[in-house]
């Protein structure tokens, strides 16, 4: 487990130098890593292997300079994989690059009737539409 926590860490530092956390939102089970180091939440295991990002779509991407995500993920040992299902994006690692466990996925509320991956440009990702049920 060890060894997909530094690979994780790796990744936080990586989008963090090049200010891609800015507009990121760490979710789901890897959050529990960062919240670990802050507060007291005693000793778990993480059986995941999936990092999901939460991503808002920028309204203006050619009025500002994004970080590109992907260009990030790919010099790190990722590479886009798409699903054939439903034409989601993940990042996973290339098969040339030794001991990378890790999956990368941004998700997005894009609207309550997108169903197909939304295309952020500006940061050169797909993300996945998440579409929220009211209970």
């Amino acid at each position: 487990m060890a060894k997909r926590e530094d690979e994780f860490q790796d990744m936080l530092r990586a989008l963090a130098t090049d200010g891609a956390l800015q507009h990121l939102i760490l979710v789901g089970s890897w959050a529990l890593c960062v919240y670990r180091e802050h507060y007291s939440l005693g000793n778990f295991h993480l059986v995941t292997s999936d990092v999901d990002f939460a991503v808002h779509r920028p309204h203006a991407p050619e009025r500002v300079s994004f970080p590109k995500v992907s260009e990030i993920l790919s010099s790190l040992g990722y590479e886009p994989a798409i699903s054939a299902l439903d034409n989601s994006e993940k990042y996973m690692p290339r098969a040339d690059v030794a001991g990378k466990e890790l999956l990368v996925e941004f998700l997005c509320a894009p609207g309550r009737h997108a169903k197909d991956p939304f295309p952020i440009p500006g940061l050169g990702i797909t993300a996945t539409p998440v579409r929220l049920q009211q209970v």
